[in-house]
């Protein structure tokens, strides 16, 4: 199966590797899209930035299955949580959601992300690194290396399967 990924980072395709591995013989494709929503998304932004990666990827290529994964941050029961949102979309059109775990965000990352910076350039701020989007992200940093970025994502982008590996039911 030749599936698209919306995005050239290595973390995305290796999740989308390590999701669709256990179901198909995959051959991921990076397509370096746009997202069309702003750096840092929040709230259903996120899903539209997903949905406009996945559509693009599969715009430009000749797959079976395009992803699109955008990280974003949501506000529930009164705090902010970090997340990503991922679409997948087939040749015939089906389509399919869903998010990674959430995680809530310290001040000090909240307050730099107000001053416009995304979570990845806010974490490497903080923490004195380099790229932190590109390797473990916020998620590997606050979880001191037990979850990592792409870990994070491969759960999400499982969970996004779902619709595909049951088409047997409906889905909305």
């Amino acid at each position: 199966m030749r599936v698209a990924v919306g995005s050239t980072n290595k973390v995305k395709i290796e999740a989308v590797r390590r999701a669709l591995g256990p179901y198909y013989d995959v051959e991921v494709v990076p397509i370096a899209v746009g997202s069309g929503v702003r750096a840092q998304p929040v709230g259903d932004e996120a899903f539209e930035g997903a949905r406009n990666r996945a559509e693009g990827a599969m715009k430009l290529s000749k797959c079976d299955l395009a992803v699109g994964i955008e990280g974003g941050i949501m506000e529930l029961n009164g705090k902010e949580f970090a997340f990503a949102a991922i679409s997948i979309i087939d040749a015939k059109g089906q389509s399919s959601s869903a998010t990674t775990g959430l995680f809530q965000l310290p001040l000090e990352s909240l307050r730099l992300i107000g001053e416009g910076l995304e979570l990845g350039e806010a974490m490497d701020r903080i923490t004195g690194m380099s790229d932190v989007k590109h390797g473990p992200g916020a998620v590997g940093i606050f979880t001191k290396g037990v979850i990592d970025r792409t870990g994070l994502y491969v759960h999400g982008t499982t969970l996004a399967l779902i619709p595909f590996l049951n088409r047997h039911l409906a889905w909305q």
